[in-house]
């Protein structure tokens, strides 16, 4: 197959073969994104080959590079577009999709966080580890076993769940909120999928982009998040209600 970049369904970049791809989105980049004039050819061509190498787009927010004012390259970045991207397909290969409930702000004392930080956790469960969750109580139920009891012995439901500090000394374009959240989702999806990416350092430093730096992302990818009251977590009673409403979504008699 020839090497092109051609644009499908209006569902992002579809990439295919290497150099001449890496080097056609490397020029693209140059010529084409804000914030990216100042990339040396080396640098974008850093960028173009990871967003080849794992099929994210450049061009909408999946992957960027990071330099700041004074020309220091602080390398790749996957945001999250990127990983919920990854995420998708790993759960389509599997067979299953999944979902995360509305994230909930916790009090930072329960992660050791400071006072003035913001918390967030989130909830991920995806189909096939539900389904695999409710074939067990099925085959416990239909033996017998009363539904409380069958619970009891196969635990809770799977879930993942994703824990986003955010703290107020912090240097960020994005609003302290959608930090502390993106980062909960960011953790919950890392735990359930393998969503790392050969090329690209992922670490508290580099998690968020300098004040300064230049990242070829549209304005308005992120929207300030009004601040909510802390909510409690749910009590085991009230998650064991909520499970049975989802495996009853999905079929199984509860």
């Amino acid at each position: 197959m020839t090497d092109e970049l051609a644009i499908k369904n209006g569902k992002g970049l579809a990439l295919y073969g290497e150099r001449e791809s890496v080097k056609e989105i490397a020029e693209r980049l140059l010529r084409m994104m804000p914030g990216t004039t100042r990339f040396t050819a080396n640098e974008a061509l850093t960028i173009a080959q990871i967003a080849v190498a794992h099929g994210l787009d450049p061009f909408n927010g999946e992957v960027w590079g990071i330099k700041s004012e004074d020309g220091k390259w602080y390398g790749t970045m996957v945001g999250i577009k990127g990983l919920r991207k990854a995420a998708k397909r790993q759960a389509e290969s599997e067979g299953g999709v999944y979902w995360t409930e509305p994230p909930t702000r916790v009090e930072p004392k329960k992660y050791d966080a400071p006072e003035n930080a913001v918390v967030y956790e989130i909830h991920l469960r995806d189909t096939v580890t539900m389904q695999a969750y409710g074939k067990s109580l099925n085959i416990l139920t239909s033996a017998g076993v009363p539904y409380a009891e069958a619970v009891r012995m196969v635990g809770n439901a799977p879930v993942w769940k994703g824990v986003g500090i955010a703290k107020a000394d912090e240097r960020s374009k994005l609003p302290i909120h959608a930090r502390a959240k993106k980062r909960a989702e960011a953790d919950a999806l890392r735990q359930r999928y393998d969503v790392q990416f050969i090329g690209v350092e992922y670490t508290e430093a580099s998690e968020e982009m300098p004040a300064d730096a230049d990242v070829p992302v549209v304005e308005g990818d992120y929207s300030p998040v009004p601040e909510v009251d802390p909510q409690p977590e749910l009590t085991p009673e009230e998650r064991k209600e909520r499970e049975a409403v989802i495996m009853g979504q999905l079929g199984f008699e509860v």
